[in-house]
């Protein structure tokens, strides 16, 4: 980051004045979370406002549901594929100690996907409402505890911040 938006950045992840930045329980250490906040995220909330300003449904999640036995990575970039194919890896980076839990959630998360591909709506009678992203950002989560819920505003400051950062790039501005 440079230019005008530097100390911003420094401040939002707890590196300005000499600070160590800021450790998220969700999120993890600050270099974790600038990482997947401009790799991953931010892209990701960026697109689908882009998409929403079209018109075009878009519907986002946030799994915080960490692979069992790796809880203390996090939910880290991949973890959601046993989930959303039903495959359980005995070995590997995304291997676990799968249960009951799991698979309640694979099933959840599976059956949203699937209507998604037929319908283009992840929704279905019976299942908790996945709501469509809108001018508040608004998303599911899929939680560690196996439950669903919703918020608005991942990351939104992270994200805004990326997004300034975009524009001024875009712009020719320093």
């Amino acid at each position: 980051m440079t230019g005008s938006v530097a100390d911003r950045a420094f401040a939002l992840y707890g590196l300005a004045n000499g600070g160590v930045g800021n450790t998220d329980p969700l999120y993890g250490s600050a270099g974790d979370q600038w990482f997947a906040d401009l790799a991953f995220r931010c892209p990701t909330t960026t697109e689908a406002a882009w998409h929403t300003a079209a018109h075009r449904p878009v519907y986002e999640y946030e799994l915080q549901h960490a692979i069992p036995g790796q809880q203390s990575q996090g939910a880290v970039h991949s973890a959601d594929l046993p989930y959303v194919f039903g495959y359980f890896p005995k070995a590997g980076n995304i291997a676990g100690n799968f249960d009951d839990v799991d698979f309640k959630l694979a099933d959840l998360i599976e059956t949203y996907w699937a209507n998604f591909a037929s319908t283009g709506d992840p929704n279905s009678n019976g299942l908790p409402k996945w709501p469509d992203f809108d001018g508040e950002q608004t998303y599911i989560q899929f939680r560690q505890d196996g439950s669903v819920g919703t918020s608005t505003g991942l990351r939104k400051p992270y994200c805004d911040l990326y997004r300034d950062v975009v524009k001024q790039r875009t712009s020719g501005t320093p």
